[in-house]
């Protein structure tokens, strides 16, 4: 398939696309006889994987190390187990940080605003952000069934 399908097909742009072959996170493709870049359907998963693992808080090169294991047997996706636990804790942390953050926030707002104009204040907002984070999980969900690389 061209850059344009496989652009198409995965959600990201061509430059991106030309990035990951130019840093080695995608391996170069063959090319036809026009120049035209040959990619093979299974590049499809592998950049929606590079571009899940973005979402979730991997970089690149942690990218890089965990796609070897994905076209080996399911077993060797242990050490990619591995990093998604302790990514996961590091994002716990995070969380753990933020609503400290918040909670002294809150206190600050409440000083500004009074006790009932802040939640209802914040009331709206909470709604607007959970619909917002359903949809997310969602797609990630619908990603994550779809893709049979591990």
């Amino acid at each position: 398939m061209r850059i344009s399908e496989l652009e198409q097909l995965s959600g990201l742009s061509r430059d991106t696309i030309r990035y990951y072959e130019r840093i080695g996170l995608l391996a170069s493709p063959p090319r036809s006889d026009n120049g035209y870049r040959s990619y093979e359907a299974h590049t499809v998963d592998i950049l929606k994987f590079i571009k899940m693992a973005q979402q979730i808080g991997f970089s690149l090169d942690q990218m890089r190390e965990a796609l070897p294991h994905l076209s080996q047997p399911p077993e060797r996706c242990e050490e990619l187990l591995t990093a998604m636990l302790e990514k996961r804790q590091e994002i716990i942390q995070r969380i753990a940080d933020e609503k400290a953050r918040l909670a002294l926030l809150d206190k600050l707002m409440q000083k500004f605003l009074g006790e009932q104009s802040q939640t209802a204040y914040m009331d709206e907002k909470k709604c607007q952000l959970q619909q917002n984070a359903d949809q997310d999980v969602s797609a990630l969900c619908k990603l994550m069934h779809a893709s049979k690389l591990c």
